[in-house]
């Protein structure tokens, strides 16, 4: 274990002297500069959002409220460092990890996984809001889609195109640690189907009162044949429900704080939602449902999250023979001042076949705003095999 916690310590050293190094200027994406502000508005340890940062991706990228930071002309100087024009919505970002495994060789793996990504996001003069992403790494499109805000003067928001469906609390990007949420890609049988992935389809949500949060879908199912020739004539379909009990609502509002005396409820949030999804999969005639209870509790900067899934696939190897799959999870996470956040996950997975229980201690630390440093440990046990790695890496956007 000593190895292993020195290897990491490399790896991380190397890595923060790589970002504090000179000769590259501090970068702010690009919502912060088309809405002059920083990047903690709306994230803690990026891309894990706050509550504003979720209200805003609720409204379809839309500042929630009646004034935006460019109506009150706040000044950020950190914006004057970027390199990209605030006139232009382009962002990027980059993950570069090192990875030491044991069982692996090289065991120490300085050019692990990297990615490249860019993305467009904006809105039309609060209109509507868009969204679009590329891999450079895989050469694939990620979500592309456009958000419309009371179209045709009716009060819902409709989102058009390739995206990933509004099931749970938080969407697989919405964190600080590096390893993505088995809770959320787990697969059953032969069934492609996973609750993160982005499909084609129009979704209508709404923000009622300004404390609930509800969205409805129909998506196209994933029942192409090799030659993308469609083999069912059938869609997916989903609902989701989720409620701001406590804390900063859906439209950015922050609660009234008495000046007189503190109360448990000035930094307490609540929150709590639900979903249900039915839909067809691709391979074999497999129909299936999948349903979910999710709740998460901040107060100041401490934050747990718990979720539970229960899925029902009626033939999803092909086989005649139906399946069921749950999935627990529970994470904890505290941020220490504002840019250092330490986060242990605990998932335990039944897709009705085996077994899989994972457990990632992390800490994640802003060296600027948008540049960050990460070390991960990952302990995964399927059935009876077992793996463990320790993951160092430096992830930034601009």
């Amino acid at each position: 274990m000593k190895k292993i916690a020195g290897a990491v310590a490399a790896v991380i050293a190397v890595l923060a002297f790589q970002v504090v190094a000179p000769g590259e200027a501090q970068a702010i994406p690009a919502f912060a500069r088309q809405y002059n502000t920083e990047c903690k508005t709306c994230h803690t340890i990026f891309p894990e959002r706050n509550e504003f940062g979720e209200a805003f991706e609720k409204n379809g990228f839309i500042w929630p409220g009646k004034k935006s930071p460019k109506q009150v002309q706040q000044k950020n100087e950190a914006l004057f460092l970027s390199g990209i024009p605030s006139e232009i919505p382009i962002s990027f970002m980059g993950t570069h990890e090192a990875v030491y495994n044991k069982d692996s060789t090289p065991r120490l793996n300085l050019f692990g996984t990297s990615e490249f990504e860019m993305f467009t996001a904006g809105s039309f003069q609060d209109k509507a809001g868009w969204f679009a992403e590329y891999n450079f790494s895989d050469g694939a499109t990620g979500e592309i889609y456009i958000k419309f805000r009371n179209p045709l003067n009716v009060p819902v928001f409709v989102r058009a195109g390739n995206f990933k469906p509004v099931l749970n609390l938080w969407k697989s990007n919405n964190r600080a640690a590096l390893e993505k949420m088995d809770y959320i890609q787990m697969k059953v049988g032969k069934s492609p189907f996973k609750i993160n992935s982005a499909r084609e389809g129009v979704e209508v949500s709404k923000i009622f009162g300004s404390r609930i949060f509800a969205a409805a879908g129909a998506l196209n199912s994933n029942t192409d044949d090799a030659d993308g020739n469609p083999t069912r004539d059938s869609n997916d379909w989903y609902i989701h429900a989720q409620a701001r009990l406590s804390g900063t609502d859906y439209e950015g509002n922050e609660p009234e704080v008495s000046l007189d005396s503190d109360s448990i409820m000035d930094f307490l949030t609540i929150t709590v939602g639900g979903f249900w999804y039915s839909g067809s999969s691709q391979v074999v005639a497999n129909d299936f449902s999948k349903a979910g209870i999710e709740a998460e509790v901040m107060y100041r900067t401490l934050r747990f999250r718990l979720g539970f899934t229960k899925g029902n696939d009626d033939n999803p190897n092909g086989d005649n023979k139906s399946l069921e799959s749950s999935s627990w999870l529970a994470q904890a996470s505290y941020l220490i001042g504002s840019d250092t956040m330490v986060v242990a996950r605990y998932e335990s997975l039944d897709n009705g076949a085996k077994e899989t229980t994972v457990l990632a201690p992390s800490v994640a630390h802003n060296v600027l705003q948008n540049v960050k440093v990460v070390a991960e440990y990952v302990h995964k046990k399927v059935d009876s095999a077992r793996e463990d790695k320790v993951v160092g890496a430096i992830v930034y956007a601009f």
